[in-house]
C-alpha cells in the first residue's frame, strides 16, 4: 500500500546540472570564444531550448554547434545522480508512493532532460514552473504554496529540493502541519545563512522510510 506522495526537485536533486554544463562548456569551447554562461543563458532567454540548435546559430551564425550538442545530448541519462536513480527505483519497488517532479525552468529544456533521463516512466507526474531569474523568491513561493494541491488521498507529502530558500520557506509555512515534510538536499554539505533544519546530503530510501514510523 502506498504510504505518501514524494515530490522531488529536478536540477541538483535528480539530475546533475553542474556536470551537464561542464561537459557542454568543454564541447562548446572548441567552437566559440563567447563566454559559456552568456551563450547558455541566451539560448534559453531568447528562444527556448526546444530550438537550441537554431538559437545558437542565431547567436553565432557562422558557427555550427550541432556536433557538440549531439555528443552531450546523447549522454543525457548519464547525468542522473546514481543515488537518485536508486532512490526512485526503490521507491517504486517498495511502493512507497507517487513520485512527482516539481521543477522550475524552461519548459522545453526541462521536458527534454526528463524525457531523455531514462527514468521518466518511473514518474507519476511532472510539474514545471516558470523560472523567474529576476525574482528567484517567486519560485520558492510558487513551489511552497503548490504543495497542498499535489497531495492525494490525504497522504503525507515529502518535498525534497536543493534550494535552501525554497525549503526554508516551506518549513516555515508548514511548521504546524506534520503531513507536509520539506527536506533540504545539500549535496555540497556547505552551510548557508538560516540553514534549513535536518538537511540530507544524498537521497536515501531507508532514511525516507524511517520518516513514516
Amino acid at each position: 500500500m502506498e504510504k505518501l506522495h514524494l515530490v522531488l526537485d529536478w536540477d541538483g536533486v535528480v539530475w546533475d546540472s553542474d556536470s551537464y554544463k561542464r561537459d557542454l562548456s568543454t564541447r562548446l569551447a572548441d567552437y566559440s570564444n563567447q563566454p559559456f554562461d552568456e551563450l547558455y543563458q541566451n539560448s534559453f532567454d531568447r528562444h527556448g531550448f526546444n530550438d537550441k540548435l537554431l538559437a545558437r546559430q542565431i547567436i553565432s551564425p557562422d558557427i555550427d554547434f550541432r556536433h557538440a550538442l549531439d555528443i552531450v545530448d546523447s549522454r543525457m541519462s548519464s547525468y542522473i545522480y546514481p543515488d537518485a536513480k536508486e532512490f526512485i527505483h526503490e521507491a517504486r519497488a517498495r511502493r512507497i508512493g507517487r513520485i512527482t517532479i516539481l521543477s522550475a525552468g524552461n519548459l522545453s529544456f526541462q521536458g527534454l532532460k526528463i524525457d531523455a533521463s531514462g527514468i521518466a516512466t518511473l514518474l507519476h507526474e511532472v510539474h514545471i514552473l516558470p523560472d523567474n531569474r529576476q525574482y528567484p523568491a517567486s519560485v520558492a513561493e510558487s513551489k511552497s504554496h503548490l504543495l497542498p494541491s499535489l497531495r492525494y488521498d490525504d497522504k503525507s507529502l515529502v518535498f525534497i529540493d536543493n534550494n535552501p530558500d525554497t525549503i526554508g520557506l516551506a518549513q516555515d509555512i508548514y511548521s504546524q502541519d506534520d503531513t507536509i515534510m520539506p527536506i533540504w538536499l545539500n549535496r555540497s554539505s556547505e552551510l548557508v545563512d538560516d540553514t534549513p533544519k535536518d538537511p540530507w546530503n544524498r537521497l536515501d530510501i531507508d532514511r525516507l522510510e524511517s520518516l513514516l514510523y
